[in-house]
């Protein structure tokens, strides 16, 4: 009897094996790189924007965990055309390394409207967009929690911000940490400190739906982050259309590591081309651990 079973066991697995499909050959339009846009506003400092082509996903950017050095020779945007017009001005942005361009005048005006426009002579590709500066909003309160367990140390920070109940708002918190000044470099537009090179550790997407009476509280756990680090905790208002785009990016798992993202498919409000172009004035708040 147990033969028998094996026997028809053995006969549907080859019947099974026959119905199987051919694999089916699968032709994809050949990609045509477009411009992609990031922007960070460093408090007090200046207006940073970033800009690299897309690329197809059949690219392998990687090589290990690291982007390899000739995919990023390749999708840097170099030499460009990069200006923002606001209150009847047009500020010229500098390169100041591949893909990365600034402004030295604090843009700050509330309820302003800035346009981007960035012509890249290589390709002669032209994209533009539009960005509207909500008011800055600040912690009420923040500030690091050291847990100190026998074997373990944990390092949380708290927080809580107020909301104007009157008008929908969004925001997003950040949280940095100062890296080796010696580190490879990257494309992190947001260096708070005044030495060394920074990282993005995590970021929280709030919706104003999530407060209670205007007040919203929470203490996160910050992971990789030791004793000895520096660490930046960081506000910003930001509009509706930027959070449905961190959202997408947060939710796909690319949000700390844009450059290696494929933005084709994520909300944008750049016209001829992709990313999202944002000003908001950010609250950023620098703790040293050594100090608690």
């Amino acid at each position: 009897m147990m033969r028998s079973v094996h026997k028809y066991l053995y006969i549907a697995m080859i019947l099974l094996s026959g119905c199987r499909p051919e694999p089916l050959e699968i032709l994809l339009d050949q990609h045509e790189p477009r411009p992609v846009v990031a922007s960070h506003i460093i408090p007090e400092k200046e207006l940073a924007v970033g800009l690299t082509r897309s690329f197809s996903p059949l690219s392998k950017p990687l090589e290990g965990d690291e982007v390899r050095p000739d995919f990023l020779d390749e999708i840097l945007i170099r030499d460009a055309v990069v200006t923002v017009s606001y209150l009847g001005q047009t500020d010229t942005l500098r390169m100041v390394s591949p893909g990365v361009y600034v402004s030295d005048l604090t843009l700050v005006y509330d309820h302003g409207d800035y346009q981007l426009n960035v012509y890249d002579p290589s390709t002669g590709d032209r994209v533009s967009a539009l960005s509207t500066m909500l008011p800055k909003v600040e912690f009420d309160t923040v500030y690091p929690v050291i847990q100190r367990l026998p074997g373990d140390t944990t390092i949380h920070v708290s927080y809580t911000i107020s909301d104007d109940p009157s008008t929908d708002n969004w925001y997003v918190i950040a949280y940095y940490n100062k890296t080796d000044a010696n580190a490879a470099p990257n494309l992190d537009l947001s260096d708070y400190f005044t030495r060394g090179s920074n990282q993005l550790r995590d970021v929280d997407l709030l919706s104003d739906k999530l407060f209670e009476n205007g007040k919203y509280e929470a203490t996160v756990q910050l992971e990789n982050i030791g004793l000895q680090d520096t660490i930046a905790v960081v506000l910003s208002n930001i509009s509706e259309g930027y959070f449905s785009f961190l959202h997408a990016y947060k939710k796909s798992g690319n949000i700390l590591n844009q450059i290696t993202g494929e933005p084709i498919n994520y909300p944008t409000n750049v016209v001829g081309g992709y990313g999202y172009f944002n000003t908001h004035n950010p609250d950023a708040r620098i703790f040293d651990l050594n100090g608690y």
